[in-house]
C-alpha cells in the first residue's frame, strides 16, 4: 500500500480496448487559496470533522454529509448542493471508498460534493478561468494531519455536476451509473497525482481509469 500516491497497475486487453470517453471537464484544480500554517490543521475532532473543515476548501461542507469508512483505513464523505437529496448516496461514498482501495492508496480522506450545473459553473469561472458548467472538477489538498486514527492524508474534493453528467451519459451511449461511477474513479485518479494531455485511451491515467471501472464493474451505484 502506498500512501498519498498511485499504484500502476497493467489494463487487460479487455479494458483497454473500451473507448475513452470524456467530457469537456476533467480539470485538476491546484491554483488553491494561500497555504495555511501546519499548526492551523493539528487541531483537535474526529477525522470527518477535519477533512470538512479544512481551512484550504473551496467552498464549505454541510452537517448532513454522508460518510463510509470500508474494511480499510481510507475514508470518504460526500453531500450535495443545488440538486435533490440523492437516495443513493451512500453507496456512492461506498463505492469511492473502494477506488481508494482498488488504487491502492491509503489513510486517504476525501470528499465528493454533488452539484447543480450554477453552481459548478462559478467553480469552473473561479478556478479555471472558464465560462460554463463541466462534469468534474478535482481540488487537491495533499495535506497530512494527525486526526483521530493516526495520521491522515487530506486528498482533497471531487465535484461532480450531475446534470452534465446525466447529458453526457445519453450522449456517449452509456448509463448514468456507469458515468458517475467513470467520475468518480477519474476524479479520485487526479487527486492521486495522476493527469493526462489528451482523451486518448492510450493515455495510462484513463487506461488506469477504464482498469478500475472494469474491476469495480458489479459495484453499482443506483
Amino acid at each position: 500500500m502506498r500512501r498519498g500516491g498511485v499504484q500502476d497497475a497493467e489494463a487487460t486487453d479487455r479494458f483497454e480496448a473500451r473507448p475513452v470517453r470524456q467530457g469537456d471537464g476533467h480539470g485538476q484544480v491546484r491554483n488553491r487559496p494561500a497555504r495555511q500554517v501546519e499548526a492551523d490543521l493539528q487541531r483537535p475532532g474526529t477525522d470527518q470533522e477535519l477533512v470538512l473543515a479544512h481551512p484550504r476548501r473551496p467552498f464549505p461542507f454541510q452537517d448532513r454529509v454522508s460518510q463510509d469508512q470500508g474494511a480499510g483505513v481510507n475514508s470518504v464523505a460526500i453531500d450535495w448542493r443545488d440538486i435533490p437529496e440523492p437516495a443513493w448516496l451512500d453507496r456512492a461514498a461506498a463505492f469511492a471508498t473502494k477506488v481508494v482501495d482498488a488504487a491502492c492508496l491509503d489513510g486517504w480522506d476525501l470528499s465528493i460534493l454533488l452539484c447543480g450545473e450554477e453552481f459548478m459553473a462559478g467553480l469552473n469561472r473561479e478556478y479555471r478561468g472558464k465560462e460554463g458548467s463541466t462534469d468534474v472538477l478535482s481540488f487537491e489538498l495533499g495535506d497530512w494531519v494527525d486526526g483521530e486514527n493516526g495520521r491522515r492524508y487530506m486528498a482533497g474534493d471531487v465535484v461532480l455536476c450531475f446534470d452534465v453528467l446525466a447529458r453526457n451519459a445519453a450522449s456517449f451511449g452509456v448509463s448514468e451509473d456507469e458515468e458517475l461511477r467513470r467520475l468518480i474513479i477519474h476524479g479520485v485518479l487526479h487527486l492521486a497525482g495522476m493527469d493526462h494531455e489528451s482523451n486518448s485511451p492510450d493515455e495510462p491515467m484513463l487506461a488506469r481509469q477504464e482498469y478500475l471501472l472494469g474491476l469495480l464493474a458489479e459495484e453499482k451505484i443506483f
